[in-house]
């Protein structure tokens, strides 16, 4: 993985994130790499939209996908101080702390330059980690440690999960928090705790994931669709423009005064279409699906659309 912007020779996702599957592999990993600081939120064209919708699940769910528990609140405020001086170090251009330094630490207002909203920190006292995700495209999960090597997700803003839900998750250890995923208990439980343990504050790290969907919603509920029929209509000749490459761009941060890690989600949307004229992204796509093990092909729904994608991929990529 690079943390590089991609060439523009070929199309990218968003400002530092190759496309995950260029190389044509697939494996159960932690996959995480060292992340230049200034790297660690990416904004771009969908940014209006995209926080039109997470304001609307917010307004509208926000017990949904709001939730923190009791003794998180350090924590929480720790990344909202953290985040602003990311914010008005690179993006000056999109916020601004109109009351200067003092805003830093939880007693301001911030300007959203983007979009003209204008919070006041001090509406956030309880709940920080809500204004730090109503800033940028994110969703924000905060893991505390709870004895040992265990971190438990203590507080989280999640607006566009991919089939699951933050009430289902808040307050669960890493393990149980990926128990459905096929071969994480074998495979990763054991070395992401490690990892989490013994990570740095002055070394954050990132890691992608990516998956085919039939749906370009940011949210994406759960089952949305029979496993043995999902949408019958795609085909080959059609794939392109009914399927969509969904990807996240994950990162991971020790919070040096509570000693939380906190996680970034960022998830892209793009159309599968848009890999025609770029075969070799095509081909590596088509190479990555399938050495994608059929345990994983079910859980990541790919059963139903796995033939008309494959051809279709075929098609473009050769």
């Amino acid at each position: 993985m690079s943390d590089l912007k991609s060439s523009e020779t070929q199309p990218s996702l968003g400002g530092f994130m190759p496309y995950p599957f260029a190389d044509g592999d697939y494996s159960l990993a932690l996959g995480l790499a060292p992340m230049r600081g200034d790297t660690w939120l990416d904004f771009d064209e969908q940014y209006v939209p995209e926080m039109s919708e997470k304001a609307r699940r917010l307004r509208d769910e926000y017990d949904s996908v709001f939730l923190a528990l009791p003794g998180s609140e350090s924590g929480q405020a720790e990344t909202l101080e953290l985040l602003l001086q990311h914010l008005v170090a690179f993006y000056p251009e999109r916020f601004r702390i109109p009351d200067g330094p003092a805003g830093l630490d939880g007693s301001g207002h911030i300007e959203n330059l983007t979009n003209g909203e204008r919070w006041d920190t001090a509406d956030f006292e309880d709940a920080p980690l809500d204004l730090a995700a109503r800033l940028v495209q994110e969703d924000l999960c905060l893991m505390s440690p709870r004895g040992g090597d265990i971190y438990v997700l203590s507080a989280g803003s999640v607006c566009f999960p991919l089939r699951w839900e933050l009430r289902d998750k808040i307050g669960l250890p890493l393990a149980a928090i990926h128990q459905p995923v096929p071969g994480y208990d074998e495979k990763l439980a054991t070395p992401a705790d490690l990892y989490m343990a013994r990570l740095k504050p002055h070394r954050p790290s990132w890691r992608c994931n990516w998956n085919v969907v039939d749906s370009p919603d940011l949210y994406l509920r759960q089952s949305l669709h029979p496993q043995d029929g999902i949408d019958g209509n795609i085909t080959q000749e059609n794939a392109g423009t009914r399927l969509w490459i969904r990807s996240e761009r994950q990162t991971l941060r020790k919070l040096p005064k509570s000693g939380d890690v906190l996680f970034t989600i960022r998830t892209y949307i793009r159309p599968l279409s848009v890999l025609e004229g770029f075969p070799a992204l095509a081909r590596g796509l088509r190479q990555a699906l399938e050495k994608v093990p059929p345990e994983m092909r079910q859980y990541k729904n790919q059963l139903g659309i796995r033939k008309p994608l494959l051809a279709y991929l075929t098609r473009i990529g050769g």
